[in-house]
C-alpha cells in the first residue's frame, strides 16, 4: 500500500508541476529556490497537506548537470508523509526529467535514457 501511495505522490508531483505554468518561465534556475503548496485534501479525503519542493543541488548524470529537486508531502494529522527526488534540466525542447528516486543519491536513482520530456517549451 505504501508503494502505491508513493507512486501516486510521484505522479501527482509530476502532473501538478507540469500543469502549473509554461516550463521555462516557471521552472526555477538556482539552488535554494522552492515552492510550497497547501491543500485541503489528499486523495479525495479532507486532510490538509503541505507540499514543499526545493532545488537542493546540482548533480551530474552522464556528464550533464541536472538540478536535484526534493518534494516533501505531509498531512496535517501526520497520517501521511512522502519524500521524493527528481533530477531535471532545461534545454531548447523544454524541461527534461533525467531521473527520480526516494533518496538524494543520484547513483541510486532510476534513470531515463534518453531523458523524459517533462514540460515541452510553449506547453
Amino acid at each position: 500500500m505504501n508503494a502505491v501511495l508513493r507512486t501516486l505522490a510521484l505522479l501527482g508531483f509530476i502532473t501538478a508541476t507540469a500543469s502549473a505554468q509554461e516550463a521555462l518561465s516557471f521552472f526555477a534556475d538556482q539552488v535554494g529556490d522552492y515552492w510550497v503548496w497547501q491543500t485541503d485534501s489528499l486523495e479525495g479525503d479532507y486532510n490538509p497537506t503541505i507540499d514543499r519542493r526545493e532545488i537542493e543541488d546540482v548533480d551530474s548524470i552522464a556528464g550533464v548537470p541536472y538540478f536535484r529537486m526534493s518534494e516533501n508531502i505531509s498531512s496535517a494529522d501526520s497520517s501521511f508523509n512522502s519524500q521524493w527526488f527528481i533530477w531535471v534540466r532545461t534545454d531548447t525542447a523544454g524541461s527534461l526529467l533525467g531521473a527520480f528516486g526516494d533518496t538524494s543519491l543520484v547513483d541510486s536513482a532510476t534513470f531515463f535514457n534518453p531523458p523524459l520530456l517533462w514540460m515541452p517549451r510553449g506547453w
